[in-house]
């Protein structure tokens, strides 16, 4: 009808909150829009650090401010198989939430035949692959499970004889990755931890992290035949732009960051000060804007923590204490009404809807 509108959602890392304009808050354009703007603009010290402790936490599974935790406690997993050649490994994501929303549109069926072209088109055999399926397939969300979704990987990869490892077994996925050459993704955010170990990220269809420069994303079969399509890209390069992904995702793309800081997953607090002309502004031109527009003239702040990164220092990185403006707190009381909702939610685990 013509009416500007604005979705809201809680972001990835926590802090701030997730707008998008004129859009289903799924939509890919915005955050799209704003990588493809950042992707080449080098990060601060401080904006590195940030990226970094994000990728330590992940590491570590510090990261106790996302939505849902996976696989805890996990046991290390050397690499199964003992096969000459490139080491690929798959990380599958169900991908559930997105169903139907026009942006994360695939020409391929499911995931299984995007994985067919492309082993095809880059020569990958069977005895080179292994498949880590989705911890959370074995688990329960709400009322819903993830048998349907494991079920057809068993299956696949059992008729191909591809070495799969299932959800309910606790092989550390980070393990994984550290020893894989090429890390398989369709929009999981596992990317990130391939991305800052310098891995050759490969995506099948649409992501959040399609437009950024630390993966190669194919959107359909053909596009896996381009010129440069099996050209490697540069470890460093990986890395430098997998923190620039992480910095932009946690303190660009989410608004009003410096103003709504978590406390755990569902409990916040707010500050004074944050100016409502974003929200009016975003109304007028239907553009997102980025919440932390500044960067370096050029790479060799960020190249301290790539180098951290690089010498897999992730307790360092995580230790980082990020720096916080000493803002007045902004009193903001829930209707009693509600508030035996949030205390009912709260006992809940983390990521479940009933």
């Amino acid at each position: 009808m013509g009416i500007p509108f604005i979705t809201h959602e809680r972001p990835w890392f926590s802090q701030g909150i997730h707008l998008t304009p004129n859009a289903n808050c799924l939509s890919l354009k915005a955050v799209g829009d704003m990588v493809a703007e950042y992707d080449s603009r080098p990060l601060t010290l401080t904006q590195a650090k940030i990226a970094g402790k994000l990728a330590g936490d992940r590491f570590l599974q510090r990261n106790s401010l996302e939505w849902r935790l996976y696989n805890k406690n996990p046991e290390p997993a050397p690499w199964p198989l003992d096969t000459e050649g490139l080491r690929v490994l798959v990380l599958p994501s169900s991908k559930n939430e997105f169903a139907g929303h026009d942006e994360w549109a695939s020409p391929w069926v499911d995931n299984t035949q995007a994985l067919d072209d492309f082993f095809e088109a880059f020569g990958i055999h069977s005895n080179q692959v292994v498949v880590r399926c989705h911890p959370n397939w074995s688990e329960n969300i709400g009322r819903v499970g993830g048998e349907r979704s494991l079920g057809l990987y068993l299956e696949w990869t059992r008729n191909r004889g591809i070495y799969c490892i299932s959800s309910e077994q606790k092989a550390s996925t980070y393990d994984l990755i550290q020893q894989a050459d090429i890390v398989v993704m369709n929009g999981g955010s596992s990317a990130v931890e391939a991305g800052v170990c310098g891995k050759q990220v490969i995506c099948l269809g649409p992501s959040t992290y399609a437009r950024a420069g630390f993966v190669r994303a194919f959107p359909d079969k053909q596009s896996m035949y381009a010129l440069d399509a099996r050209k490697d890209l540069e470890p460093d390069l990986i890395i430098r732009k997998t923190l620039r992904f992480l910095y932009l995702r946690s303190h660009r793309h989410p608004q009003f960051v410096d103003f709504v800081r978590p406390i755990e997953t569902t409990r916040y607090t707010y500050r004074e000060g944050a100016d409502a002309s974003r929200i009016t502004d975003m109304f007028h031109t239907g553009k997102l804007v980025a919440d932390d527009e500044s960067y370096a003239s050029d790479e060799s702040e960020e190249s301290q923590v790539v180098g951290l990164l690089k010498d897999k220092r992730w307790g360092e990185l995580a230790d980082y204490e990020v720096p916080e403006l000493d803002l007045p707190l902004l009193e903001i009381k829930r209707r009693p009404a509600f508030r035996w909702v949030d205390e009912v939610r709260a006992m809940l685990p983390r990521g479940d809807r009933g």
